[in-house]
């Protein structure tokens, strides 16, 4: 029975990571039971970032929309975090599927140091893949905690997290 448990609760990750893997855009994606999923986004200057860039060091990834109260009130958190633990090889990423007039104001507005992409991948395919949970849209912010072997370590979705959690989780990473 717990194999039978454990097929169905593993089998649409595989699908997922089966319709990723083959989709139309040239993006890397490639999905393994206890890794991150790769992907290339642009920030707001064009420039390209690729999640596996980073492995070696622990990445905390912030899925968030422009409009979400919950997200904004998210920012000054990973401002804080990213002001305290940059140095010690943390690097933050806020990912959203905003437009690029909107993701910029935002961005100002917030004052935010660290990276934001955008999401503009076909069906914002990256952003939608890490903002679900068994099969269903998750509320924003997803906040990932991805360790040095790009693992996943910890995830929170629709919740303000502060730092001190924030730190808990991630210095014995770092």
């Amino acid at each position: 029975m717990n194999c039978i448990r454990r097929a169905l609760a593993i089998g649409p990750i595989l699908v997922l990571s089966l319709m990723l893997a083959t989709g139309c855009n040239d993006d890397p994606v490639e999905l393994q039971p206890d890794k991150t999923a790769d992907f290339i986004l642009k920030d707001l200057n064009g420039v390209e970032f690729q999640l596996s860039n980073s492995f070696g060091k622990v990445v905390v990834l912030n899925f968030f929309n422009v409009g979400c109260s919950t997200c904004q009130q998210q920012v000054p958190q990973m401002v804080e975090l990213h002001g305290d633990l940059h140095a010690q090889g943390l690097e933050v990423v806020g990912i959203s599927r905003a437009s690029e007039a909107d993701l910029k104001a935002f961005v100002d507005a917030f004052d935010i140091p660290y990276r934001v992409l955008r999401d503009d991948t076909e069906n914002s395919r990256i952003f939608n893949y890490y903002q679900s949970f068994q099969g269903e849209p998750a509320p924003t912010p997803g906040i990932y905690v991805i360790d040095r072997k790009a693992k996943i370590r910890r995830v929170w979705f629709g919740e303000v997290v502060s730092v001190a959690t924030l730190k808990e989780t991630i210095q014995p990473l770092l």
